[in-house]
C-alpha cells in the first residue's frame, strides 16, 4: 500500500524529483492514492491556462532537477492541451486580450499567456528539456518509460512581479 504522501494546501510531495505530475482539475488526493511516492517528485493541479501556467512554467524554471512533465487527469478548461501546446507548438508575442499588456501567448486555441518578463531564450531552453507525456489513465503512470530530455536547463529564478492596469 503507498504511503501516506507529504503535502502542502496545493502539492503533494514524492521521492522522485525528476518527474512532476500536473493534475489539471481531478483532486490531486485521488492521483496520490492510486501510485507509489517513487512514482513522482511533485504532483498539482492546473485549472486555468489564463492564470495557471505562468506560475507553472516559473516553477519549472526554478526546479531544472524536472526532465519530466506528466498531464493527467480531467481536463475541463483545456489548461492539459494548452500547457500541451506549449511544449509542442510554442508561443509568440502577445499581448492580453482584456487590459493589452504585452505577453507571450501560447500556441493553442485553448489559450494561455506567460508574462513578459520570462526571457523568450528560457521559455525555448525550458521546452527542449522537458519532455511531455500525456497520459489518460492515472494507472498508466506506473509503466511509462520515461525518456531523457536531449537538453538540460540551469536554475531561472522569474520572481511574479505586481502589474497594474491603467484604468
Amino acid at each position: 500500500m503507498p504511503e501516506k504522501p507529504q503535502q502542502t494546501n496545493s502539492i503533494i510531495f514524492g521521492d522522485k524529483p525528476d518527474v512532476a505530475i500536473v493534475c489539471l482539475w481531478t483532486p490531486i488526493e485521488a492521483v496520490a492514492k492510486r501510485l507509489n511516492k517513487s512514482d513522482y517528485g511533485i504532483l498539482g493541479n492546473l485549472y486555468s491556462a489564463e492564470r495557471g501556467i505562468d506560475s507553472l512554467i516559473r516553477t519549472l524554471l526554478t526546479h531544472p532537477e524536472i526532465k519530466h512533465l506528466i498531464i493527467t487527469g480531467a481536463d475541463v478548461t483545456k489548461s492539459g492541451q494548452a500547457l500541451l501546446d506549449f511544449f509542442k507548438k510554442g508561443f509568440s508575442k502577445s499581448k492580453t486580450k482584456e487590459t493589452q499588456i504585452e505577453c507571450w501567448q501560447i500556441s493553442s486555441e485553448f489559450g494561455g499567456y506567460i508574462d513578459w518578463d520570462i526571457p523568450e531564450q528560457a521559455l525555448q531552453e525550458l521546452r527542449e528539456s522537458i519532455n511531455v507525456y500525456p497520459i489518460k489513465l492515472i494507472d498508466d503512470i506506473k509503466n511509462l518509460k520515461l525518456i531523457q530530455p536531449a537538453k538540460t536547463r540551469k536554475q531561472q529564478i522569474y520572481t511574479k512581479k505586481t502589474q497594474f492596469v491603467k484604468k
